[in-house]
């Protein structure tokens, strides 16, 4: 498959990796068809009223990390909440309204 055209939403789109046999990402069990660059939200979002990627307020990232077995996952989250807070207000500005995710 590696190295594949697809044709996602009528985008040809490159395979340019497989995630490996019994990979769920996120939750067991549920499959995700497609994971695609950040960037490629724009192109790739063909729902009518669909969110405009371009907009600074439509958060739609969902963040996978692997935690090192010393750092406890309370004091992960405290800080993706903080990474989190201070790029919406330099993006939306002082005034934003700001809620971090879950």
């Amino acid at each position: 498959a590696l190295g594949r055209l697809l044709r996602v939403n009528g985008v040809d789109v490159r395979v340019i990796g497989v995630a490996p046999p019994g990979f769920f990402g996120l939750s067991v069990g549920q499959w995700t068809d497609l994971y695609a660059p950040l960037a490629s939200r724009s192109v790739l979002d063909r729902s009518p009223g669909g969110r405009n990627a371009e907009d600074p307020s439509s958060w739609w990232v969902q963040q996978v990390a692997v935690l090192s077995p010393e750092v406890p996952e309370s004091a992960a989250m405290a800080e993706l909440n903080s990474l989190f807070r201070n790029q919406v207000a330099a993006i939306a500005g002082s005034g934003a309204e700001v809620t971090s995710p879950s």
